[in-house]
C-alpha cells in the first residue's frame, strides 16, 4: 500500500495534484504523473497481488509474468504502449501466463518485491514458477516480435534462465546448451555471461567465431579495443560481414570508439594530439567508414583541442544535427575558459540559436539558453571566477586572506547551469563575492574536481563550499539558491567560529550550549545531512533551551520545520500546545502543512490495521487547543475516526466532505473513503459508489483522473492489502 503521507502531503492543485499519486489501485493501472502523454489501451489481464498470483499459478499450472512497473521510467510506459496494447500479444500472454501488475516504487508489497528479487531498474520484467523462482529476467524494453519470443524461453526448462543454469551447474552441457544459457543470461545483463561466453568460446574453433549463431555472443565479448578477440573482429572483418551484414559490424565497431571520443569532444579528457591521432588511425584500420560519426566526434575533438573556435562552430551548424542524442551533450560543454569577446559573440550567439530550435518549456531549451547567456555576459560583472586549480584558489586565498568559494558542479546539471548565466552574474553578487572570496568553477567529472568531489563528499549538484584556507569545509550549500540567498546564507556563514567543520566538531566533542546545537542543526539542514533521528535529538536537546516567545519567533521557525519530526517527541508536543502563537509569526499554512506532515504516517498506521485508533485519537487531541481552519484536514480525520459505524461514515462525507472548498484537501479526505468500506454490507457499498460517482462528476477538472480511479476502487470494494 502507498504511503499514506505521500498521498495526502500536496499542496494546491495543477502540477501538484498531476505530480503526486494518491491511491493505489487494484483493479486497473494507476493514473500516470505524465497524464495522458503515456495512455495506452493495456489488453493484458493482470492480477495486482503476489499472493493471488501465486494462488492462479498452482490452479492453472502457469507461470506467472510479473510485470515490474515504475511510474517515473518512460520505458515502462513505452511497453505499455508498444507491446501491452497490441491484441495478439497479449492473447498469447493471457493464454500460458498469468499476469501480474505492481509498481514496485509506489506499493509497499511492490517496494518489498523490488528488494526481494533485486529489481533496481527499468523496464524489468519477471517471469516466476508457482514457487516464486525466477524463470525467466528481461532487463529493457523490446519491440514485437522479439519480447513475446524472449518470454517464451521461460516456458522451456532448456531455454529458461532456471533450468539452463541448473544445467550448466552440473557441468554436462553442450554448446547448445550454453547458447540458451548465454541467450538468458542476456536477456538479463547478467554479470556471469561474461564468463559462460569464455567457456562458450574456448568450446569453438576460431574459424567459427564468424558464423552467423555466435555473432551475439562475439558482440557482447568485445567490451573494449585492446582484447584480443576485438583484433580478431578486425582481422577477419570480411568474414563477419558475410555473416551479418556490414552494418551490424559498423555498429559494433563505432561503439568501441564513441565513449573515448565522447570524452574529447566534450572536454572530459584533455586534449592529446597523439591519442586523437591513434584514435583515427585504428578507426581506419577497422575500416570504419568515412560517414560514420566517429569522423565527427574526432574533429569536433580536434577543433576544440586546437581552439579553432569559428571552425568548431562552423561544424556543428552545418553537421551538428548527425550527432543526433549526442549532440546536446557536446554542445553544452561549450564553456571554453579565456574566450575573446568575438569568441563569445559566436559562441554564444550559435547556442541562443540552438536553444531557439528547441520545444518551448523543454529542459534543453533552458539548459542552451542558459549557458548562452553566461557566455555572452563573461565575466563582466558577478562573480569572478579567476582562479582555475584548487592549489591556485588556496594560494592566492591566503595572500589576500580571504575564504574560498567553490561552485561544484556538472556538464549536464541543469541547475548548475541556470546558477550559472542567472545568479553568479548578478553584480550585487559579484560585488560581494570578489570582496570576501577568491572564487573557482570545478567539474567534479574532470581532472582534479573527480579527485576533490570524493574529499568533500560532493554526490549532488550544485554543490558550493565555503572553505577556509586550510582547504577546511566551513559551509556547504546543496542546491540552487537565488541571489539574495546566496549572499545571506554566505555571510552568515563566512564566520569562522560558525562555519559546517566548526559546528560539527564542536558537537561531536561534547558541547551542547544553545549556539552550539543552533550551528549544527544549521550546518546539516544547508548540507541536507540532517536526518530524522539527528533532527528529534537536537530538537529536544536544544529547544529545551528556548522559552515560549523564542519557540514562537519567525527567525526560528526553520529550524523547527527542518527538525521536529517525532509525533510522540516533546518538541512535536510543544509545538501543538503554541500553534496559535506561532502561526501569528509564521503563515498558518506552513505550520499546519508541518503538522500534518508528522501526524499522517500515525494515522495510515491506523488504517492499515498497525496501530490502535486511541493512539491516533491522542496524537490528535491537542489540535482542540488551537485555531484551525474548519475543513483543516487533521480536525476531520479527527471527527471521522470517531464515526462509529458505516453508515455514520457515509453521512460524514456527505455533510462534511462533499462541500469542502478546497479542491486538493476535498481529494485528500475522499482518497481516505474506501479504507471505510472493510466491513460495509452490498447495499451500504452501493451508496459509497452513488457518492464518488456524484464526486467524479462534480469534481475540479483537474482532479478528474484521481477521482475515476477513485470510483474504480469504490466499486471493488475498497483497498486491497
Amino acid at each position: 500500500m502507498m504511503q499514506l503521507k505521500e498521498m495526502i502531503m500536496t499542496v494546491g492543485v495543477g502540477v501538484a495534484m498531476a505530480c503526486t499519486p494518491f491511491v493505489t489501485v487494484h483493479a486497473q493501472q494507476e493514473p500516470s504523473i505524465y497524464g495522458d502523454a503515456v495512455k495506452a489501451d493495456v489488453k493484458m489481464n493482470y492480477v495486482y497481488s503476489f499472493e493471488e498470483a501465486l494462488k492462479r499459478s498452482k490452479q492453472e499450472g502457469k507461470p506467472i509474468f510479473f510485470n515490474c512497473f515504475a511510474d517515473w521510467a518512460v520505458p515502462c510506459h513505452t511497453m505499455n504502449q508498444v507491446v501491452f496494447s497490441d491484441a495478439k500479444f497479449c492473447d498469447y500472454m493471457n493464454k500460458h501466463f498469468v499476469n501480474l501488475f505492481l509498481d514496485v516504487t509506489r506499493s509497499e508489497e511492490g517496494k518489498a518485491l523490488a528488494q526481494q528479487y533485486k529489481v533496481e531498474t527499468f523496464a524489468q520484467y519477471l517471469v516466476l514458477n508457482e514457487k516464486g523462482e525466477v524463470l525467466l529476467r528481461i532487463l529493457g524494453g523490446k519491440k514485437l516480435p522479439e519480447f513475446q519470443e524472449a518470454v517464451a524461453l521461460a516456458l522451456s526448462d532448456k531455454t529458461s534462465l532456471l533450468g539452463t543454469e541448473a544445467k550448466y551447474n552440473t557441468g554436462k552441457y553442450n554448446k547448445k546448451d550454453l547458447l540458451n544459457y548465454l541467450n538468458a543470461l542476456s536477456l538479463a545483463q547478467d554479470e556471469r555471461y561474461a564468463s559462460v561466453a569464455k567457456v562458450y568460446l574456448g568450446m569453438l574453433p576460431e574459424k567459427d567465431y564468424a558464423k552467423k549463431e555466435n555473432w551475439d555472443v562475439i558482440r557482447q565479448s568485445v567490451v573494449d579495443r585492446y582484447s584480443d578477440l576485438y583484433s580478431y573482429l578486425v582481422a577477419h572483418r570480411s568474414d563477419f560481414v558475410k555473416s551479418v551484414g556490414e552494418r551490424t559490424v559498423n555498429t559494433l565497431l563505432e561503439r568501441l570508439y564513441i565513449p573515448d571520443l565522447m570524452d574529447y569532444a566534450c572536454g572530459k579528457k584533455e586534449y592529446d594530439a597523439g591519442q586523437l591521432l591513434a584514435l583515427s588511425t585504428d578507426m581506419q584500420k577497422a575500416e570504419i567508414p568515412d560517414a560514420s560519426m566517429c569522423y565527427l566526434l574526432y574533429d569536433i575533438a580536434k577543433l576544440r583541442g586546437t581552439k579553432k573556435y569559428p571552425e568548431l562552430i562552423e561544424l556543428m551548424k552545418t553537421r551538428g544535427r548527425e550527432l543526433e542524442g549526442r549532440r546536446l551533450p557536446v554542445e553544452l560543454s561549450f564553456e571554453f575558459p579565456e574566450l575573446s569577446k568575438s569568441e563569445r559573440e559566436l559562441i554564444g550567439g550559435f547556442l541562443k540559436e540552438e536553444a531557439g530550435r528547441e520545444s518551448e518549456g523543454s529542459n534543453s531549451k533552458k539548459y542552451l539558453s542558459a549557458l548562452a547567456q553566461h557566455i555572452l555576459v563573461g565575466q563582466e560583472a558577478g562573480i569572478s571566477f579567476d582562479v582555475h586549480t584548487f592549489a591556485e584558489a588556496m594560494e592566492k586565498a591566503k595572500a589576500e586572506n580571504k575564504l574560498v568559494f567553490m561552485d561544484c558542479y556538472t556538464t549536464w546539471c541543469g541547475p548548475c547551469r541556470m546558477m550559472a548565466a542567472q545568479v553568479f552574474t548578478q553584480q550585487k553578487v559579484g560585488d560581494y563575492f570578489n570582496e570576501h572570496f577568491v572564487s573557482l568553477k570545478m567539474d567534479m567529472e574532470k581532472g582534479e574536481g573527480i579527485t576533490l568531489g570524493k574529499k568533500y563528499g560532493v554526490t549532488a549538484y550544485p554543490t558550493m563550499l565555503i572553505l577556509d584556507t586550510q582547504g577546511n569545509v566551513m559551509h556547504t550549500m546543496v542546491g540552487s539558491r537565488s541571489a539574495e540567498e546566496l549572499i545571506k546564507e554566505a555571510r552568515e556563514h563566512s564566520d569562522p567560529t560558525k562555519g559546517y567543520a566548526v559546528s560539527k566538531a564542536a558537537y561531536e566533542a561534547g558541547e551542547r550550549t544553545p549556539d552550539a546545537i543552533a550551528n549544527y542543526i544549521t550546518a546539516l539542514v544547508s548540507a541536507k545531512e540532517l536526518t530524522a533521528l539527528q533532527g528529534d535529538s537536537l530538537a529536544t536537546t536544544y529547544l529545551d533551551g528556548w522559552d515560549d516567545a523564542k519557540f514562537c519567533d519567525a527567525s526560528s521557525w526553520p529550524l523547527l520545520e527542518a527538525a521536529v519530526v517525532n509525533p510522540q517527541g516533546k518538541a512535536f508536543s510543544r509545538l501543538l500546545k503554541l500553534h496559535d502563537g506561532l502561526t501569528k509569526a509564521v503563515p498558518a499554512e506552513k505550520v499546519n502543512k508541518k503538522i500534518e506532515r508528522v501526524c499522517f504516517p500515525v494515522v495510515l498506521d491506523y488504517l492499515q490495521h498497525k496501530t490502535e485508533k486511541d493512539a491516533v485519537l491522542r496524537l490528535l487531541e491537542p489540535l482542540k487547543q488551537g485555531t484551525y481552519p474548519a475543513e483543516y484536514t487533521l480536525v476531520l480525520i479527527e471527527d471521522l475516526l470517531r464515526q462509529e459505524n458505516v453508515d455514520d461514515v457515509l453521512a460524514f462525507y456527505r455533510q462534511r466532505v462533499q462541500g469542502m472548498q478546497n479542491p486538493q484537501d476535498q481529494l485528500n479526505m475522499d482518497s481516505l473513503l474506501p479504507y471505510f468500506l472493510e466491513k460495509a454490507t452490498e447495499s451500504q457499498k452501493a451508496k459509497f459508489v452513488e457518492y464518488m460517482t456524484d464526486r467524479a462528476k462534480n469534481c475540479d477538472k483537474r482532479a478528474a483522473r484521481k477521482y475515476a480511479v477513485l470510483l474504480e476502487v469504490i466499486k471493488q470494494g475498497g483497498y486491497k492489502g
